[in-house]
């Protein structure tokens, strides 16, 4: 993703009082990483329905699966 396309994306999402959601952080860095959500599903231990939840705020993951995104 070039970077004017990342920044662009990052400020679209930020809330109310101007933090981006963990969702949303989770899905920047993911994307940094070059992997798609089956991929870090698979190292995580989730689905790929479930990654999508995650990065859209309708689910929260367990801190154990925070943790292991956040070593990739």
């Amino acid at each position: 993703m070039p970077q004017t396309e990342l920044k662009d994306a990052q400020t679209s999402h930020l809330t109310l009082n101007g933090v981006m959601s963990l969702g949303r952080l989770m899905q920047i860095y993911r994307q940094l990483a070059g992997i798609d959500q089956t991929e870090i599903g698979h190292r995580i231990g989730a689905s790929r329905a479930t990654v999508s939840a995650f990065e859209r705020d309708v689910r929260e993951p367990s801190f154990s699966q925070v943790v292991m995104w956040a070593r990739i």
